[in-house]
C-alpha cells in the first residue's frame, strides 16, 4: 500500500511529510553518532563543504540537501531506517518540494545543517538528535509563519 501512495504538492503534505522525517532523522541523527566510519563523516560533511564554492547552476543541478540527510542515513548501521529515510526523501522530491531553499539562500542551508555534523563528527548522539530536532522544527515555522 505504501508503494501505491501519491501525495499532493500542497503545504499540507509538505508538513507531513516533515513531520515523518522529522520522527525518523532524529533517531538516525543519533545513531550516526554513535556509528559512523571517518568514510561515512567524510560524506556527511561533503554537502556542506560543496556549499561553500557551488556556483547557482551547480546547486540547481545537484541537491546537497538530499546528499547530507542521506549520507546520515547510510551512517546510522541500521539498514532498515536508512531505507525509511531515503523513501522519505523520494516522496518529498515526488511532491515537487525538492528547491525549499532559494538557490541564494546557501547560508541558511549551510547554518542549519552545521550543528548536526557538528554533533555526529563529535560523537554525541544526544547533540545530533538535538540539532537534527532544532533543524526540523525550524523549518516547520518558517513554512507555517
Amino acid at each position: 500500500e505504501l508503494r501505491r501512495l501519491r501525495l499532493g504538492d500542497d503545504m499540507e503534505t509538505l508538513l507531513y511529510i516533515l513531520e515523518a522525517r522529522q520522527a525518523v532523522e532524529v533517531k538516525a541523527a543519533g545513531l550516526a553518532a554513535a556509528n559512523a566510519s571517518r568514510a561515512q563523516l567524510a560524506a556527511i560533511g561533503r554537502p556542506l563543504r560543496m556549499l561553500e564554492t557551488m556556483t547557482p547552476e551547480a546547486y540547481r543541478r545537484g541537491d546537497v540537501n538530499h546528499d547530507f540527510h542521506a549520507a546520515i542515513a547510510r551512517a546510522t548501521g541500521n539498514p532498515v531506517l536508512e531505507r525509511v529515510v531515503l523513501n522519505l526523501l523520494g516522496w518529498f522530491h515526488e511532491t515537487g518540494f525538492t528547491d525549499l531553499p532559494a538557490p541564494d539562500d546557501w547560508t541558511g542551508l549551510h547554518a542549519g545543517h552545521q550543528p548536526i555534523y557538528d554533533a555526529i563528527a563529535a560523537g554525541d548522539p544526544g547533540a545530533s538528535e538535538n540539532a537534527m530536532a532544532a533543524h526540523f522544527e525550524n523549518i516547520k515555522k518558517s513554512l507555517e509563519g
